[in-house]
Protein backbone atom coordinates (compact mmCIF):
# COMPACT_ATOMS: atom_id res chain seq x y z
CA UNK A 1 0.00 0.00 0.00
CA UNK A 2 1.55 3.39 -1.29
CA UNK A 3 1.97 6.26 1.45
CA UNK A 4 -0.87 8.40 -0.43
CA UNK A 5 -3.39 5.75 0.57
CA UNK A 6 -2.12 4.85 3.93
CA UNK A 7 -2.63 8.64 4.56
CA UNK A 8 -6.14 9.02 2.63
CA UNK A 9 -7.19 5.97 4.86
CA UNK A 10 -5.64 7.98 7.88
CA UNK A 11 -7.88 10.89 7.54
CA UNK A 12 -11.02 9.22 6.39
CA UNK A 13 -10.86 7.09 10.01
CA UNK A 14 -10.09 11.01 11.44
CA UNK A 15 -13.17 11.96 9.47
CA UNK A 16 -15.43 8.83 10.58
CA UNK A 17 -14.05 9.85 14.18
CA UNK A 18 -14.99 13.01 13.93
CA UNK A 19 -18.57 12.41 12.64
CA UNK A 20 -19.45 9.85 14.95
CA UNK A 21 -18.07 12.14 18.00
CA UNK A 22 -19.99 15.03 16.29
CA UNK A 23 -22.76 12.63 16.20
CA UNK A 24 -22.34 11.38 20.45
CA UNK A 25 -22.55 14.94 21.28
CA UNK A 26 -25.62 15.62 19.36
CA UNK A 27 -27.70 12.40 20.79
CA UNK A 28 -26.18 13.47 24.43
CA UNK A 29 -27.72 16.81 23.71
CA UNK A 30 -31.12 15.51 22.57
CA UNK A 31 -30.94 13.30 25.35
CA UNK A 32 -30.26 16.08 27.61
CA UNK A 33 -32.81 18.26 26.40
CA UNK A 34 -35.53 15.21 26.51
CA UNK A 35 -34.74 14.51 30.44
CA UNK A 36 -34.91 18.27 30.61
CA UNK A 37 -38.23 18.69 29.60
CA UNK A 38 -39.80 15.90 30.85
CA UNK A 39 -38.01 16.89 33.88
CA UNK A 40 -39.99 20.47 33.54
CA UNK A 41 -43.12 18.66 32.71
CA UNK A 42 -42.73 17.08 36.44
CA UNK A 43 -42.03 20.08 37.51
CA UNK A 44 -44.71 22.09 36.49
CA UNK A 45 -47.02 19.34 37.17
CA UNK A 46 -45.48 19.21 40.74
CA UNK A 47 -45.78 23.44 40.75
CA UNK A 48 -49.40 22.70 39.73
CA UNK A 49 -50.24 20.28 42.35
CA UNK A 50 -49.24 22.49 45.08
CA UNK A 51 -51.42 25.50 43.47
CA UNK A 52 -54.44 23.23 43.31
CA UNK A 53 -53.73 22.12 46.92
CA UNK A 54 -53.17 25.87 47.86
CA UNK A 55 -56.47 26.87 46.07
CA UNK A 56 -58.20 23.97 48.05
CA UNK A 57 -56.84 24.75 51.20
CA UNK A 58 -58.22 28.41 50.81
CA UNK A 59 -61.24 26.92 49.01
CA UNK A 60 -62.03 25.06 52.23
CA UNK A 61 -61.02 27.85 54.87
CA UNK A 62 -63.50 30.26 52.90
CA UNK A 63 -65.86 27.83 52.97
CA UNK A 64 -65.46 26.73 56.67
CA UNK A 65 -65.74 30.60 57.72
CA UNK A 66 -68.62 31.17 55.76
CA UNK A 67 -70.59 28.63 57.21
CA UNK A 68 -69.49 29.26 60.51
CA UNK A 69 -70.63 32.85 60.37
CA UNK A 70 -73.80 31.94 58.61
CA UNK A 71 -74.63 28.96 61.58
CA UNK A 72 -73.66 32.33 63.95
CA UNK A 73 -75.85 34.64 62.08
CA UNK A 74 -79.11 32.25 61.94
CA UNK A 75 -78.94 30.69 65.15
CA UNK A 76 -80.01 34.35 66.58
CA UNK A 77 -83.25 34.96 64.27
CA UNK A 78 -84.28 30.98 64.56
CA UNK A 79 -83.92 31.39 67.98
CA UNK A 80 -86.02 34.14 67.86
CA UNK A 81 -88.47 33.30 65.75
CA UNK A 82 -88.80 29.98 68.23
CA UNK A 83 -89.16 31.99 71.08
CA UNK A 84 -91.60 34.19 69.31
CA UNK A 85 -93.74 30.80 68.08
CA UNK A 86 -94.03 29.51 71.13
CA UNK A 87 -95.66 32.74 73.50
CA UNK A 88 -98.18 33.33 70.32
CA UNK A 89 -98.79 29.25 70.96
CA UNK A 90 -99.62 29.58 74.39
CA UNK A 91 -102.25 32.06 73.85
CA UNK A 92 -101.84 34.56 77.23
CA UNK A 93 -100.63 37.19 74.74
CA UNK A 94 -103.34 40.21 74.27
CA UNK A 95 -103.91 41.33 70.73
CA UNK A 96 -101.85 44.20 70.48
CA UNK A 97 -98.69 42.56 72.24
CA UNK A 98 -99.41 39.30 69.71
CA UNK A 99 -99.81 42.25 66.85
CA UNK A 100 -96.43 43.71 67.60
CA UNK A 101 -94.79 39.82 68.26
CA UNK A 102 -96.15 38.98 64.56
CA UNK A 103 -94.25 42.37 63.58
CA UNK A 104 -90.87 40.90 64.79
CA UNK A 105 -91.45 37.44 63.99
CA UNK A 106 -92.06 38.80 60.31
CA UNK A 107 -88.93 40.63 60.17
CA UNK A 108 -87.07 37.78 61.47
CA UNK A 109 -88.26 35.28 58.82
CA UNK A 110 -87.30 38.28 55.99
CA UNK A 111 -83.88 38.48 57.65
CA UNK A 112 -83.45 34.58 58.08
CA UNK A 113 -84.77 34.07 53.99
CA UNK A 114 -82.78 36.86 52.81
CA UNK A 115 -79.65 35.00 53.91
CA UNK A 116 -80.66 31.97 53.24
CA UNK A 117 -80.97 33.19 49.56
CA UNK A 118 -77.71 34.54 49.43
CA UNK A 119 -76.10 31.39 50.50
CA UNK A 120 -77.86 29.05 47.89
CA UNK A 121 -76.83 31.70 45.08
CA UNK A 122 -73.40 31.82 46.43
CA UNK A 123 -73.41 28.01 46.46
CA UNK A 124 -74.34 27.93 42.80
CA UNK A 125 -72.40 30.14 41.57
CA UNK A 126 -69.06 28.14 43.16
CA UNK A 127 -70.74 24.89 41.77
CA UNK A 128 -71.90 25.95 38.01
CA UNK A 129 -70.40 29.48 37.59
CA UNK A 130 -72.42 32.80 36.86
CA UNK A 131 -74.60 33.15 33.80
CA UNK A 132 -75.72 35.92 32.82
CA UNK A 133 -79.90 36.28 31.14
CA UNK A 134 -79.26 39.61 29.65
CA UNK A 135 -82.64 41.48 29.21
CA UNK A 136 -84.26 44.89 28.80
CA UNK A 137 -86.32 45.72 31.71
CA UNK A 138 -87.44 48.84 33.34
CA UNK A 139 -85.14 49.57 36.67
CA UNK A 140 -87.82 52.22 38.22
CA UNK A 141 -90.31 49.15 38.89
CA UNK A 142 -87.40 47.25 40.16
CA UNK A 143 -86.38 49.91 42.63
CA UNK A 144 -90.00 49.54 43.47
CA UNK A 145 -90.32 46.26 44.27
CA UNK A 146 -86.89 46.48 46.13
CA UNK A 147 -88.20 49.08 48.17
CA UNK A 148 -91.58 47.14 49.21
CA UNK A 149 -89.99 44.09 50.34
CA UNK A 150 -87.39 46.02 52.57
CA UNK A 151 -89.85 48.58 53.59
CA UNK A 152 -90.43 46.80 57.35
CA UNK A 153 -86.95 47.12 57.89
CA UNK A 154 -86.45 50.82 57.03
CA UNK A 155 -89.89 51.39 58.85
CA UNK A 156 -88.33 49.59 61.86
CA UNK A 157 -85.55 52.53 62.45
CA UNK A 158 -87.75 55.34 60.34
CA UNK A 159 -85.31 55.34 57.84
CA UNK A 160 -87.12 56.89 54.35
CA UNK A 161 -85.79 55.67 51.14
CA UNK A 162 -85.84 58.06 48.74
CA UNK A 163 -85.43 57.07 44.43
CA UNK A 164 -84.80 59.88 42.16
CA UNK A 165 -85.43 57.73 38.98
CA UNK A 166 -86.40 58.55 35.44
CA UNK A 167 -89.56 56.06 35.58
CA UNK A 168 -88.91 54.66 31.93
CA UNK A 169 -85.32 54.28 32.58
CA UNK A 170 -84.33 50.98 30.48
CA UNK A 171 -81.79 48.61 31.53
CA UNK A 172 -79.88 45.74 29.85
CA UNK A 173 -78.72 43.57 32.54
CA UNK A 174 -79.45 40.31 34.00
CA UNK A 175 -82.92 41.67 36.53
CA UNK A 176 -82.54 38.37 38.96
CA UNK A 177 -78.91 39.52 39.29
CA UNK A 178 -79.30 43.17 39.82
CA UNK A 179 -82.13 42.97 42.33
CA UNK A 180 -80.12 40.63 44.42
CA UNK A 181 -77.29 43.61 44.40
CA UNK A 182 -79.77 46.48 44.95
CA UNK A 183 -81.63 44.50 47.33
CA UNK A 184 -78.28 43.91 49.28
CA UNK A 185 -77.10 47.18 48.60
CA UNK A 186 -79.90 48.92 50.56
CA UNK A 187 -80.50 46.55 52.96
CA UNK A 188 -76.71 47.16 54.45
CA UNK A 189 -77.43 51.03 54.45
CA UNK A 190 -80.37 50.32 56.66
CA UNK A 191 -78.60 48.53 58.96
CA UNK A 192 -75.92 50.76 59.53
CA UNK A 193 -78.30 53.72 59.35
CA UNK A 194 -79.57 54.85 62.35
CA UNK A 195 -83.18 55.33 63.73
CA UNK A 196 -84.79 58.60 61.21
CA UNK A 197 -81.85 58.02 58.66
CA UNK A 198 -82.03 58.44 55.14
CA UNK A 199 -81.16 56.28 52.28
CA UNK A 200 -80.87 57.98 48.39
CA UNK A 201 -80.91 55.52 45.15
CA UNK A 202 -80.20 57.60 42.03
CA UNK A 203 -79.01 56.62 38.79
CA UNK A 204 -76.62 58.50 35.88
CA UNK A 205 -76.01 57.95 32.45
CA UNK A 206 -72.42 58.03 30.78
CA UNK A 207 -71.76 57.52 27.56
CA UNK A 208 -72.18 53.81 26.90
CA UNK A 209 -72.60 52.94 31.18
CA UNK A 210 -75.11 53.11 33.51
CA UNK A 211 -74.06 54.50 37.14
CA UNK A 212 -76.52 53.22 40.23
CA UNK A 213 -75.82 55.06 43.31
CA UNK A 214 -76.93 53.90 46.52
CA UNK A 215 -75.89 56.39 49.46
CA UNK A 216 -77.46 57.15 53.00
CA UNK A 217 -76.20 58.86 56.31
CA UNK A 218 -74.87 55.88 58.38
CA UNK A 219 -72.02 55.17 60.60
CA UNK A 220 -69.52 54.79 57.46
CA UNK A 221 -66.49 52.69 57.21
CA UNK A 222 -63.03 52.89 56.94
CA UNK A 223 -60.67 51.96 54.27
CA UNK A 224 -59.51 49.02 56.02
CA UNK A 225 -62.86 47.72 56.18
CA UNK A 226 -64.01 48.79 52.46
CA UNK A 227 -61.09 46.82 51.19
CA UNK A 228 -62.00 43.74 52.76
CA UNK A 229 -65.99 43.74 51.93
CA UNK A 230 -65.52 42.72 48.28
CA UNK A 231 -62.12 40.21 49.15
CA UNK A 232 -63.72 36.66 48.55
CA UNK A 233 -61.35 35.15 51.50
CA UNK A 234 -62.54 37.17 54.01
CA UNK A 235 -65.87 38.29 55.86
CA UNK A 236 -66.49 41.45 57.19
CA UNK A 237 -69.12 41.20 60.31
CA UNK A 238 -69.93 43.55 62.32
CA UNK A 239 -73.88 44.39 63.78
CA UNK A 240 -75.72 47.30 62.84
CA UNK A 241 -76.87 49.82 64.59
CA UNK A 242 -79.57 48.25 66.09
CA UNK A 243 -77.82 45.29 66.52
CA UNK A 244 -78.70 43.68 63.25
CA UNK A 245 -76.71 40.73 62.38
CA UNK A 246 -75.03 39.49 58.51
CA UNK A 247 -73.03 37.25 57.23
CA UNK A 248 -71.14 39.69 54.87
CA UNK A 249 -72.20 37.32 51.95
CA UNK A 250 -74.38 39.63 50.34
CA UNK A 251 -71.91 42.67 49.42
CA UNK A 252 -69.53 39.72 47.93
CA UNK A 253 -72.43 38.17 45.58
CA UNK A 254 -73.04 41.74 44.47
CA UNK A 255 -69.44 42.02 43.51
CA UNK A 256 -69.02 39.05 41.69
CA UNK A 257 -72.82 39.73 39.92
CA UNK A 258 -71.73 43.19 38.62
CA UNK A 259 -68.45 42.01 37.58
CA UNK A 260 -70.28 39.00 35.61
CA UNK A 261 -71.60 41.99 33.46
CA UNK A 262 -68.36 43.42 33.07
CA UNK A 263 -68.95 46.46 35.82
CA UNK A 264 -67.75 47.53 38.51
CA UNK A 265 -68.52 48.88 42.05
CA UNK A 266 -66.82 51.97 43.61
CA UNK A 267 -67.29 52.35 47.25
CA UNK A 268 -66.78 56.52 48.99
CA UNK A 269 -67.49 56.33 52.59
CA UNK A 270 -66.44 58.95 55.66
CA UNK A 271 -66.89 57.76 59.44
CA UNK A 272 -70.20 58.71 61.49
CA UNK A 273 -70.64 60.51 58.06
CA UNK A 274 -72.24 57.34 55.59
CA UNK A 275 -71.47 55.60 52.97
CA UNK A 276 -72.29 55.95 48.41
CA UNK A 277 -72.13 52.63 46.31
CA UNK A 278 -72.26 53.10 42.99
CA UNK A 279 -72.52 49.97 40.10
CA UNK A 280 -71.59 50.48 37.20
CA UNK A 281 -73.50 48.31 34.44
CA UNK A 282 -72.47 48.67 30.90
CA UNK A 283 -74.91 49.30 28.26
CA UNK A 284 -73.54 48.43 24.87
CA UNK A 285 -76.75 46.78 24.13
CA UNK A 286 -78.76 50.02 24.40
CA UNK A 287 -76.91 52.48 22.43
Amino acid sequence: MSKIEKNSIVDSLKISRNYITAIILLLSVIISLIIAYFNSKSIITQLKLINREKELSESNHTKDTLFSIISHDLRGPMGNIAGILSLLNSGVLKRDDANKYLKTLSLSIKNTQSLLENLLNWAKNQKEGIILDRKHFLFFDLVKEVKETLLPLADKKNISINATIDDQLIIDADRNMIVLVIRNIISNSIKFTPNNGEIEVSTQREEKELYISISDNGIGMNQDTIEKIFDKHQFVTTNGTNSEVGSGLGLKLCYEFVKAHKGDILVESTISKGTKFTIIIPQKNLY
